[in-house]
């Protein structure tokens, strides 16, 4: 059931308070490339999946953003159906967020990129990483301490990526709408979350 949607690529929502889950229904979005979620604050991101689809029809996106969603924890399990297809995870201003899971190294075969903005409680990366070709983390103390070039104890899992950007840098702070000199995650901001307002 549900509207259907055969040809749309990219799916933006936000502000969506009043929703609890995500139809994300394949049949329905067969050819669904990007997601992009955010400042959906009651949403359950575990309640995305069609559960009742068959095992051979699986999700396709190639690209995933999540911002600004304090429920988030770890990483939705529905995301696993993604390895044969997902290239880029953005995640930023989730600041519950502990934990990446370590099936995530297995989607390594396709996903080059990997951006982390202001996600305070993350303390570490799976390990196994090894297809990434540019990883970003900014705004995430632990993180940045752990994984600092050629010095953090964790930097040499990550030494082999062709582009590491490891640094604590200053940004939009979503709390109270102060702007700040940040000129990468402004660009970022304009380009990945460019929301659709429900």
């Amino acid at each position: 059931g549900g509207m259907k949607f055969p040809t749309l690529k990219t799916f933006r929502v936000v502000d969506c308070q009043s929703s609890k889950s995500l139809p994300l229904v394949v049949k329905n979005l067969p050819e669904l490339e990007t997601l992009v979620v955010g400042f959906c604050f009651n949403l359950d991101l575990e309640l995305c999946k069609d559960h009742h689809e068959k095992q051979s029809d699986k999700l396709k996106l190639k690209h995933v953003h999540l911002s600004a969603l304090p429920q988030l924890v770890s990483l939705p399990q529905w995301l696993q159906v993604t390895i044969n297809s997902l290239q880029s995870l953005h995640i930023s201003f989730c600041h519950n967020l502990v934990i990446l899971p370590e099936w995530l190294s297995n989607l390594t075969h396709h996903l080059k990129v990997l951006f982390i903005l202001n996600c305070p409680k993350l303390l570490s990366l799976p390990d196994n990483l090894t297809a990434l070709e540019s990883l970003t983390i900014k705004d995430c103390p632990e993180l940045c301490r752990k994984y600092q070039r050629n010095v953090g104890e964790l930097w040499s899992n990550i030494s082999h990526i062709k582009e590491a950007i490891i640094g604590d840098q200053r940004g939009l702070d979503i709390r109270d709408g102060k702007e700040r000199n940040d000129r990468d995650y402004n660009g970022m901001y304009d380009k990945h979350i460019s929301f659709i307002v429900n």
